[in-house]
């Protein structure tokens, strides 16, 4: 296997995750293969706060944390979600943008930007858009390092049904799990989950 073939298998495994959330987000609800790009979050496991409020819940700061770095993404065909990946790309699923060369962007606060896709691979449903002048709380969602396991908690951000921002939760029901894509071909290093997940949630990202 060549250096690029080595690299490209390490992203998808890494982002297909989040990606292939496209996939379930245009399926079904449950136990389907979640959207790409993941970010670690520290927390007690429990999900719980305090009687008080003193302290939020571990799913209220992962929220938090990643909210202002998930986008609306909108064709002439439909919409889904995006989430930033550096400085100036932002990354969702292939079937997201479909034949689009631009799309329009709208970010936490209502603020709305061209996005123009600068690449896109069917096979494996994803797909990058570069978009100038995002805010500046729009931060890269660092991806995970290592393998998820089953079990973990994960958090679903995106915009099902148009809903922008909606959160759901769950844990990974299962890893290296091989899926088909829109072109037939199989998707590996998928990651389960049994997180909500509907159309428009597409391309955003489990953490």
């Amino acid at each position: 296997m060549t250096r690029d073939a080595l690299s490209r298998r390490r992203f998808l495994s890494l982002s297909v995750a989040a990606v292939a959330t496209g996939l379930a987000g245009c399926n079904a609800p449950t136990e389907t293969t979640p959207t790409a790009g993941t970010q670690t979050t520290a927390g007690d496991g429990t999900g719980n706060g305090t009687a008080d409020g003193t302290s939020e819940s571990v799913y209220t700061r992962v929220y938090e944390e990643t909210i202002g770095s998930v986008v609306l993404i909108e064709t002439d065909t439909g919409q889904g979600t995006g989430f930033v990946f550096d400085d100036r790309h932002l990354v969702t699923n292939a079937h997201v943008v479909g034949t689009a060369r631009s799309v329009q962007v709208r970010f936490r606060d209502g603020e709305w930007r061209t996005g123009r896709v600068v690449g896109s691979d069917p096979y494996s449903d994803l797909a990058t858009v570069r978009v100038p002048n995002r805010p500046a709380y729009a931060s890269p969602i660092p991806l995970i390092e290592g393998e998820p396991v089953v079990g973990q908690e994960v958090v679903v951000i995106g915009n099902p049904f148009g809903l922008s921002g909606t959160a759901t939760a769950g844990i990974v029901s299962g890893i290296n799990r091989s899926i088909p894509g829109p072109t037939g071909y199989s998707i590996p290093d998928a990651i389960q989950t049994d997180a909500a997940l509907n159309p428009g949630n597409s391309g955003g990202p489990m953490v």
